[in-house]
């Protein structure tokens, strides 16, 4: 999804991230892809689907060059999505040090008041392996304003 909503002028950026999402049998090693996840208040996500994408400003600054953000009501996901060259000069780092904290702003039904999803802190995961293995969150945690109907997730993850 990230890769369909690339500008074209960042499609040539991105040769390798294609080969490797049309490409069934591939044998691409990717020894680190973090993933971050964060999640919001539960009780004001709409059914609302949305995918953004976030271009570092300046050239040379050690982040990304573009992240992916997926998010789906009260979840979010954070992609790196790996341009062909355009990070040579961004050293290997933890991957909490390019977190983003993401708020979502929308119309409301009458057009003038908004609906604000704020999303949590992620946590990142290394998705890069090729074998099964456990989800990362073994239980979640859900505090409740029974007068609001508002909660908040708090995720407990699997060590």
């Amino acid at each position: 999804m990230g890769y369909a909503l690339l500008p074209e002028s960042e499609i040539s950026n991105y040769t390798l991230l294609r080969q490797w999402l049309i490409t069934p049998d591939d044998d691409v090693d990717f020894p680190v892809l973090p993933v971050g996840l964060a999640l919001s208040t539960l009780g004001n996500a709409p059914a609302l689907v949305s995918g953004t994408l976030l271009r570092r400003k300046y050239p040379l600054d050690l982040v990304p060059h573009i992240l992916f953000l997926f998010c789906a009501g009260s979840v979010c996901f954070q992609i790196d999505l790996k341009s062909d060259h355009m990070e040579d000069h961004v050293p290997p780092m933890l991957v909490d040090d390019i977190a983003v904290n993401f708020r979502a702003v929308l119309g409301g039904p009458d057009g003038f008041s908004d609906i604000e999803i704020e999303y949590g802190a992620p946590r990142f995961f290394n998705w890069s392996s090729k074998l099964p293995e456990p989800q990362p969150i073994e239980a979640l945690s859900l505090r409740l304003n029974t007068q609001t109907s508002a909660g908040q997730f708090s995720p407990i993850f699997r060590r």
